[in-house]
């Protein structure tokens, strides 16, 4: 794994966690502590899958077996995530639907 990618991706969801910190805790009433630990999830779920995703990607074959399910995936799961008022996880769900089924296809083709 390229080690520029990888740091990349840690300062990137370091200033996400921070970012989704400083804009809710004027918004909401919850405690510091809470609002904490959901800006650390935020940033480490953002982090793998930064990752993840720019590792799959990193050759143009994978690109081609990965990158046509990853966008109808994360296209249906913000469609699903806005019909029920959830579209970070329908985002996210959309990212993990379309690795899964890229990687079947990647395994299909392999097999062959």
């Amino acid at each position: 794994m390229n080690k520029a990618r990888i740091i990349k991706g840690l300062i990137i969801a370091l200033l996400l966690g921070v970012f989704f910190f400083v804009i809710n805790v004027n918004q909401y009433g919850v405690s510091p502590i809470a609002l904490a630990t959901k800006s650390i999830m935020v940033a480490v779920v953002f982090a793998v899958l930064y990752i993840l995703t720019f590792s799959i990607l990193s050759s143009d074959e994978r690109k081609q077996l990965f990158g046509p399910p990853l966008l109808i995936g994360l296209i249906i799961g913000l469609l699903a995530g806005i019909l029920f008022n959830q579209p970070l996880i329908g985002c996210l769900t959309g990212i993990v639907l379309g690795i899964a089924v890229g990687w079947i296809r990647y395994r299909m083709q392999r097999r062959d």
